[in-house]
């Protein structure tokens, strides 16, 4: 699916007069709300509780006016359309140069929208799972993220991407990087539209923890 084609007409007609970095964080928001849309309806419907999650990402996402109908839209055509989400995952890696940082964003969305009903259903963990392979993020991820080990040592080395046997320094300096990366200046010249350069350092957060929890395992 090509992303020309998948755009929409929401979309399509702003993409004709902005230049290409433009057209990328389109391309990037047209994902994410297109990912959205297919785990929320993964298990056949959608849920009051997944419509409110939804209501505060695109609150927490800045979407507003014109943005938040387009947005609407689209949620509401993908939702019930045959667009295959492993395509929409391959893009966003391309998109994003495989950055892990960015597939986090998107995989923790994902995510959020499973649990919002309090049971994730084993259709929308086969998305999780085919995140996890197309963004390219560590394998077992998925397994880790649902079976609720968010404190495990062998979860936070991921989640810095470092190893398990990483001395002090080495989980320091990795923090230190991963917040460099997710930096407001850093994420916008990689193509990050302005709505989710906020929210993406949210992120921040799980660095921390993961931090904490090796130097923990470490005193």
């Amino acid at each position: 699916i090509g992303l020309g084609a998948a755009l929409g007409h929401q979309f399509d007609k702003a993409a004709d007069h902005v230049g290409n970095k433009q057209q990328v964080a389109v391309a990037y928001m047209f994902i994410l709300v297109a990912s959205m849309a297919k785990m929320a309806k993964a298990d056949g419907r959608i849920s009051k509780e997944e419509i409110e999650r939804i209501d505060q990402f695109f609150s927490q996402l800045g979407f507003t006016g014109d943005a938040k109908q387009a947005a609407q839209e689209i949620f509401r055509k993908e939702k019930d359309s045959d667009s295959d989400i492993g395509a929409y995952f391959e893009q966003f890696s391309e998109l994003t140069k495989a950055d892990l940082n960015q597939a986090q964003v998107l995989y923790t969305i994902l995510l959020e929208i499973a649990k919002a009903d309090g049971h994730i259903h084993e259709s929308e963990i086969q998305i999780l799972h085919l995140a996890e392979s197309k963004l390219r993020m560590p394998v077992g991820y998925t397994d880790r993220e649902i079976g609720s080990q968010h404190s495990s040592l062998k979860h936070a080395a991921e989640v810095l991407g470092i190893s398990e046997s990483a001395s002090v320094s080495e989980v320091k300096k990795a923090f230190r990087d991963k917040c460099k990366k997710m930096h407001p200046d850093v994420l916008r010249s990689q193509g990050l539209p302005d709505e989710l350069v906020q929210y993406a350092g949210t992120q921040i957060q799980s660095f921390t923890e993961a931090k904490d929890t090796m130097l923990t395992a470490r005193a």
